[in-house]
C-alpha cells in the first residue's frame, strides 16, 4: 500500500508502465539474490552433509538446486508484480485520489 502512491506520482508524470513493471522486476530480482539464493545453496550444503545419516530418504544434487533456484525467481516475480498489475490497470488520477493512503 505504501507503493501505491508512488506508482500514481510516476504514472502522473508520465513515465511508462514498462518502465515501472522493469523498475519492480529489478527490486524483485535483487531482493531474491540477496536473500532466497543463499538460502538454497545454504541449504544444499547442509543436506549435503547429512546424507549419509540413515534417517534421511533423500538425495539432493545440484539439477535440483538449480531447479529451485529458478522456481524462486518465478514465483517472487509473478507474485511480487501482482500488485503492480492490479494497481497499472487504474489511471493516474484513480491511483492518486485514493483516500486510505495517507
Amino acid at each position: 500500500l505504501s507503493r501505491i502512491r508512488e506508482v500514481g506520482i510516476y504514472r502522473a508524470i508520465g513515465v511508462k508502465k514498462s518502465d515501472i513493471y522493469r523498475m519492480f522486476s529489478g527490486e524483485i530480482i535483487a531482493i531474491t539474490t540477496l536473500v532466497s539464493v543463499p538460502g538454497i545453496i545454504f541449504m544444499y550444503y547442509i543436506i549435503e552433509a547429512i546424507k549419509d545419516l540413515p534417517f534421511m530418504k533423500f538425495k539432493m544434487n545440484i539439477t535440483i538446486t538449480l531447479l529451485a533456484i529458478i522456481f524462486i525467481y518465478i514465483f517472487n516475480l509473478l507474485v511480487g508484480l501482482l500488485p503492480v498489475f492490479k494497481v497499472l490497470r487504474k489511471t493516474p488520477a484513480q491511483i492518486l485520489s485514493r483516500q486510505d493512503l495517507d
